[in-house]
């Protein structure tokens, strides 16, 4: 079967239609599940005493039994770690509050060591 040129670009223009409407479709319900992110506030303390809170919506439950939960920390705008990075490594614990609702308002970003609570 040989197909004419109208015939192969309503072919490849219908085609392309339905790409576009599954990719479309498939990006909602990827999204779906994972939209609205729920917030959470990491703090942590340096070792020289400074507080820091940090926010996240990147994290999860790894296992109910040990109680153990995963989160991503990026490095700064520099290629150094974070604050909340940089505390940890130091081994003084932290705390994760997963909070229901989003603030209103975003804090611009602290200077390293500069005490956030």
């Amino acid at each position: 079967m040989v197909l004419s040129l109208l015939q192969t670009r309503y072919l490849v223009h219908s085609l392309s239609a339905i790409v576009t409407a599954i990719d479309s479709n498939l990006n909602k319900l990827l999204n779906s599940g994972i939209l609205p992110r729920p917030m959470s506030l990491v703090s942590t303390i340096s070792e020289d005493g400074v507080e820091s809170l940090a926010p996240f919506s990147w994290f999860n439950t790894v296992t109910n039994y040990p109680p153990v939960i995963s989160f991503a920390i990026n490095h700064d705008a520099t290629g150094s770690l974070k604050d909340t990075t940089a505390n940890l490594k130091k081994g003084q614990g932290f705390a994760v509050n997963i909070i229901s609702e989003a603030p209103p308002i975003s804090l611009p970003e602290q200077g390293y060591r500069d005490e956030e609570l």
